[in-house]
């Protein structure tokens, strides 16, 4: 995916319209590039970089790496509840605190909710069987792949089965926001030092196919080690490749993600419609934004009072040399 474009599609809906309760937001990457922001010091008030290397002590292209470390993120001031987002999590309605956290009367606490769509009880022997089938064909599955996800999802279930020995509820998410809180962040990472591939998992600088999967640990985890409460949010998949990119002017969901379902880029053509649906339905930029470039001069006038005075008071004296000229040949 276009990365900036999708920054830039976040941040509109975060700030402008759809969390605008959030404080600030963090942004882990290998530096302080998002092109379309202000600079750093302009917009550190309610935007932080984080370089990935700071947090995780070497450059890797490994999302789980990052995901499994964010409890390291104190150190750089986030809040202990946060939610956590990747550039393909999108918020489609205005949202408030309480669908994500909840507050705790016993333990006089703010907790994460678990999001889901639904439950189901694993079945262990046919998630046992299935994982054991896909493993044959371990050299065959892209880690970045939709079937790459997909048995990321069935090792953490093993796993977790495996270790914990209990009944264990499934909350059915989609690859969405997730609100995490850095306590149970930090349990998890110690949790899972024994998993047999816990390298490939947490060392590897780039994503490999036999990796736990954090989203999915984390909702297990909260939901059956720390039976944290559950709160349901409409949420879907949006596959590039399949969908009709206008359908989303007309998207009502809360919670959805927006990709090709692989590690490639969409045609020009689908990112091209993407920008433009995007520009219609989020026309005003944030105060963090710099003016794009490619918008043209109308949309500056529309949003920019400075430009649009300036211009104004040129169009003006424009006119008085045009009259000045008429009435020297009079």
């Amino acid at each position: 995916m276009n990365k900036n474009i999708l920054y830039k599609i976040n941040l509109l809906l975060l700030l402008l319209l759809y969390l605008p309760w959030i404080r600030k937001i963090f942004i882990v990457m290998p530096n302080e590039k998002v092109k379309f922001l202000k600079p750093y010091e302009e917009i550190r008030d309610k935007i932080i970089y984080v370089n990935d290397k700071d947090l995780i002590g070497f450059e890797s292209a490994n999302i789980f790496a990052f995901s499994f470390n964010l409890y390291k993120m104190d150190k750089f001031g986030i809040s202990k509840n946060f939610i956590y987002m990747e550039d393909d999590y999108f918020i489609g309605k205005k949202l408030e605190k309480t669908d994500f956290f909840y507050y705790d009367v016993k333990e006089k606490k703010v907790f994460p909710y678990v999001i889901n769509t639904n439950f189901f009880e694993m079945d262990k022997e046919k998630i046992l069987k299935k994982q054991k089938k896909m493993s044959k064909k371990k050299n065959q599955i892209k880690p970045h792949s939709k079937i790459g996800w997909n048995f990321s999802l069935l090792n953490t279930d093993k796993y977790f089965i495996e270790k914990y020995k209990i009944p264990i509820i499934n909350p059915i998410f989609t690859h969405c926001a997730i609100p995490e809180n850095l306590d149970d962040l930090r349990e998890i990472f110690k949790e899972i030092q024994d998993y047999e591939f816990i390298n490939e998992t947490l060392f590897s600088k780039t994503r490999h196919v036999l990796t736990l999967n954090q989203p999915e640990f984390v909702n297990l985890y909260q939901l059956n080690i720390k039976h944290r409460k559950v709160h349901q949010i409409k949420n879907i998949y949006i596959d590039m490749e399949t969908i009709k990119l206008d359908q989303l002017n007309k998207l009502n969901i809360e919670l959805f993600v927006l990709n090709t379902g692989g590690n490639h880029e969409p045609s020009k053509e689908k990112l091209e419609n993407l920008k433009n649906i995007m520009k219609e339905r989020f026309p005003k930029s944030t105060i963090y934004e710099k003016i794009n470039e490619d918008i043209n001069v109308f949309y500056k006038l529309r949003y920019s009072s400075k430009t649009y005075y300036e211009l104004l008071i040129i169009l003006f004296i424009f006119l008085i040399i045009i009259k000045f000229i008429r009435n020297k040949k009079i």
